[in-house]
């Protein structure tokens, strides 16, 4: 098989288009992902899960849900915690299930990120280390850079 004038083997061209759908999926989702770097939602979701957010649908939040928001402008890293009460002006009141007190926020809807419709248990640690420089290093700069090596030592040939 070729590929841009280039000679794949089938497992180069299964895993070229298997690497293809996976981030076409994930750039055309709504779906977006965070790690969990605090307890306070323990032990529904522990530091070092990876969370899958959702938009919210139609009739959402409910009581029960776990959404993710940001509190205040400026917070880039969202909280994720239980809604335990929606007020009458249509602001919600929530918690960490490892917390005794209820937030102090009083969320507006246009606040909420989305609702937390995945965990995936120590997910999340990959991901910290994947987002780090170190992180990036390891995993996309230097293998990039070894196979460009070996592309060019095998074209030498």
């Amino acid at each position: 098989m070729t590929l841009n004038g280039m000679q794949m083997r089938k497992s180069e061209y299964a895993a070229f288009i298997a690497t293809a759908a996976v981030i076409a999926l994930l750039f055309c989702t709504p779906l977006n992902m965070a790690g969990v770097i605090g307890t306070s939602m323990e032990p529904t979701i522990t530091q070092n899960d990876l969370v899958v957010i959702a938009p919210l649908a139609a009739g959402e939040p409910a009581v029960g849900d776990i959404i993710a928001f940001r509190p205040q402008e400026g917070v880039s890293v969202p909280i994720a915690h239980r809604i335990v009460s929606i007020e009458d002006d249509g602001t919600i009141r929530t918690r960490g299930d490892n917390l005794a007190a209820t937030d102090p926020y009083h969320i507006r809807p246009d606040q909420i990120a989305g609702r937390v419709v995945l965990i995936i248990p120590y997910a999340g640690a990959a991901m910290h280390i994947v987002t780090s420089l170190a992180g990036y290093l390891a995993l996309v700069l230097i293998p990039g850079l070894l196979l460009i090596a070996l592309e060019i030592q095998r074209m030498r040939r």
